[in-house]
């Protein structure tokens, strides 16, 4: 399997001229995820997890399996709602949304968005990433038999669809459940999923870029240096810790990233 670096472009960020640059030249048809440390690989948190119990990915598909059974068995005492048995896209998403290890990735459709999750915990000797993957073309590898599934039943919601779905494809595919949490909306969020469970996230995405050797695949690096800047700038869109994650949980994240807009925090003294 070639490395993904073969697909990637590359851009360092010098200015927020060149963030915003960037961002418009990827247009209206990608999605984008921001990572804290540029070094890392696009791996899911499933995938991540498993390596760090020693697990090979020939066990990944059985293992999922029984992590959705088990949680289907005893989420019931939590959830105010209770997904259908077969609907797989909407228990994932939910394990997702409450931290367990998943092969569903998190990206968005805002770069600006992706910019906060890459900068909020960027470290001062770090840099962060956004990359940015071009759906229509991710859209268009899907084969003529998964594409008819989607047709069918877009968020494969029905039982033994998402099962199907996965073993009539090959390579990355987009998708949402169709009931949407209130962060999924804030954060213009969707999924992306490896099909493929004996392999990892990356080689699932070679497959899919591998069709052309053009890349939908780009890459923006930032430095620590602009992180202040970065943090005024989403400010100044609304776009912060209590925006994203409704709640006062969110809310009082959000001073966290106040800390790097001095004049909103440095109030008068009051006699």
């Amino acid at each position: 399997m070639p490395s993904l670096r073969k697909y990637l472009r590359v851009h360092p960020a010098k200015s927020w001229s060149d963030i915003e640059s960037w961002i418009k030249s990827q247009g209206d048809k990608s999605l984008f995820r921001g990572q804290a440390d540029s070094g890392w690989s696009l791996e899911t948190h499933f995938e991540r997890a498993l390596k760090e119990a020693g697990v090979n990915l020939s066990k990944a598909g059985k293992l999922e399996k029984g992590m959705i059974r088990r949680f289907q068995r005893e989420s019931h005492q939590y959830l105010p709602h209770i997904p259908d048995s077969g609907n797989i896209p909407e228990w994932l998403a939910l394990m997702q949304h409450h931290g367990a290890p998943t092969r569903l990735q998190d990206w968005t459709h805002s770069a600006f968005v992706a910019l906060f999750f890459a900068s909020i915990d960027l470290k001062p000797t770090g840099t962060a990433a956004i990359y940015s993957l071009k759906w229509d073309w991710i859209d268009k590898q899907v084969s003529a038999k998964a594409k008819a599934l989607y047709n069918a039943d877009r968020n494969l919601s029905k039982k033994g669809m998402f099962t199907k779905f996965c073993g009539s494809t090959r390579g990355i595919a987009k998708l949402n459940s169709f009931r949407l949490t209130v962060r999924q909306s804030n954060q213009q969020g969707t999924f992306l999923i490896p099909t493929n469970l004996r392999k990892s996230f990356e080689d699932n995405l070679i497959i899919s870029l591998s069709a052309k050797p053009a890349s939908y695949l780009s890459k923006l690096e930032i430095s620590w240096s602009l992180r202040k800047t970065i943090i005024q700038e989403l400010y100044r869109r609304n776009i912060t810790a209590g925006s994203l994650f409704p709640g006062l949980d969110g809310y009082a994240r959000s001073f966290r990233s106040l800390l790097a807009v001095e004049n909103i925090l440095d109030q008068p003294r009051i006699i």
